[in-house]
């Protein structure tokens, strides 16, 4: 199940039916993908600690959009069209909605209610909220260089880590 198109969805559920046929499957799971190398252990336990006293059905690991979908534009008829409306290209950053992207670090979910739909956006889903910096997720050759980066030269991860703990 492991090549460029493979997915984590796919790889979730085979585990999971395997579980269940086997007697053991869990109540819950947390997914922690290895493209996430500035994850600490201390992001995991509060992520759980937060979902599990919250009335949410799914956590999904988000940081703040580097960039508004709201400023964005698409190729039509090779011409540039608004994603979201011309008055948006134009309007300041700081009044236009806060958003988030998913960073791929932490997935948990009910067993059942994955089985179930299928996705790790089960609504309503808690979000849990991680900085710019600890939020690399490897996907090509620029993000190992930025995640370099971040171990190699930013000392706050491990005082928070020490914080943390």
């Amino acid at each position: 199940m492991s090549s460029d198109l493979a997915l984590s969805t796919d790889v979730v559920i085979n585990v999971l039916k395997k579980l269940e046929v086997e007697g053991a499957m869990p109540d819950y799971f947390v997914l922690l993908q290895p493209t996430s190398p500035l994850r600490q252990s201390w992001h995991v336990k509060e992520a759980v600690e937060a979902f599990m006293s919250s009335n949410c059905k799914s956590c999904i690991s988000v940081t703040e959009a580097e960039y508004s979908p709201y400023k964005m534009m698409k190729l039509e008829d090779e011409q540039l069209k608004p994603l979201f409306g011309i008055e948006n290209l134009h309007a300041p950053r700081q009044l236009l909605p806060k958003l988030y992207r998913q960073n791929g670090a932490i997935y948990i979910s009910s067993c059942r209610d994955f089985l179930e739909y299928g996705t790790f956006f089960i609504q309503p889903v808690y979000p849990y909220v991680m900085q710019l910096e600890e939020s690399v997720d490897i996907d090509n050759f620029i993000d190992i260089i930025v995640a370099e980066y971040y171990l190699k030269t930013c000392i706050h991860h491990v005082k928070n880590c020490e914080k943390k703990s």
